[in-house]
């Protein structure tokens, strides 16, 4: 990095100049998040996160200073594009120093995965030593660490997969192998036999819920039924769902208040919608690169790319893994 290439660059007082050293990014395909997006951003590959040095800081910015190695998520409404990334402005309250032996490209990796698992396992779920945890179609990058967190925190992790290779990455994850389940229609089944006719403590989807209750005979593994997830739920249980537009029958509301269960909405944008959540979740942010550092959080579902393959190399959007950029 070379200090004249930031000499002419003008620095927001609360904001840190990054010298960008890799990125991961997404294409955000769900209708709520595009409403957060800048105009035009719809349907294009975006730079969730960063990872990169602080090439210049703002008059006010206290928390680093020039040379630091930092991390961080950027909130969708300062979502970028790759164009001119290599030195991006970023407002201090969205970056964390990064462990010095911890990779570029794992720290830009985990962080956005690190903090949906965070939200939904520990904020929404309370996932506590001995409980049960199914997370439906639990093979994609933020499934993978999911497992991994509640795992490590001694829940026992259930995971549902469509086919054998969805199996087969579930079965990576650890020498310590998560239970996976072969077929939608024998759900119910499998979990009652898993948990000794109990239920589940946790269910967590991927957003992917069948409309109702003739689309579960397509043998589309990766959608339960509401009613399926609902009748997995032991007492007291705690359903996590990514659906934002999800709708209760009243007998299904009726199984819910009888077992005293309860459902969540899993948007990890939340943290930055009040300024009274900042402290806690930095102090996230931080323990997500921690865990990475450690070797807890190991997000094996990782594409590393040099920026001018990602025009042709499209293909991969949508996809499971975590698409990482190297500048």
């Amino acid at each position: 990095m070379d200090a004249e290439e930031t000499k002419d660059i003008d620095v927001n007082p609360l904001e840190v100049l990054l010298y960008v050293k890799c990125c991961s990014i997404d294409i955000v395909s769900k209708p709520l998040e595009q409403k957060f997006l800048p105009e035009g951003y719809s349907n294009l590959p975006v730079i969730r996160s960063v990872s990169g040095v602080v090439a210049k800081t703002g008059a006010s910015v206290k928390r680093f200073k020039q040379g630091d190695e930092v991390a961080g998520l950027l909130p969708l409404d300062l979502a970028k594009t790759l164009h001119g990334i290599r030195f991006t402005s970023i407002p201090e309250e969205y970056l964390i120093h990064k462990p010095s032996r911890l990779g570029w490209e794992i720290s830009a990796c985990c962080l956005l995965d690190g903090l949906t698992a965070y939200t939904a396992l520990h904020y929404q779920a309370h996932i506590r030593p001995g409980d049960t945890l199914l997370l439906c179609n639990g093979s994609d990058s933020t499934g993978v660490i999911m497992a991994q967190l509640a795992k490590h925190w001694g829940a026992k992790v259930l995971v549902t997969a469509v086919n054998e290779e969805e199996a087969q990455i579930l079965r990576m994850i650890s020498s310590d192998t998560p239970q996976v389940f072969g077929g939608h229609q024998l759900l119910h089944n499998f979990v009652m036999d898993e948990t000794g006719g109990l239920g589940i403590d946790c269910i967590i989807d991927n957003g992917t819920l069948c409309k109702n209750v003739a689309d579960s005979y397509d043998d589309d593994f990766s959608k339960p039924t509401k009613h399926d997830i609902i009748s997995c739920l032991a007492v007291g249980g705690r359903w996590v769902t990514n659906q934002s537009d999800l709708q209760i029958d009243p007998p299904d509301s009726e199984v819910l208040h009888m077992k005293g269960a309860s459902i969540c909405h899993l948007f990890p944008e939340m943290w930055i919608l009040s300024t009274f959540q900042q402290g806690r979740y930095l102090h996230v942010l931080e323990d997500i690169l921690d865990k990475a550092c450690s070797g807890v959080i190991r997000p094996h579902l990782m594409t590393v790319l040099p920026s001018s393959e990602v025009q042709s190399r499209s293909d991969l959007f949508p996809s499971k893994s975590s698409i990482v950029i190297k500048l």
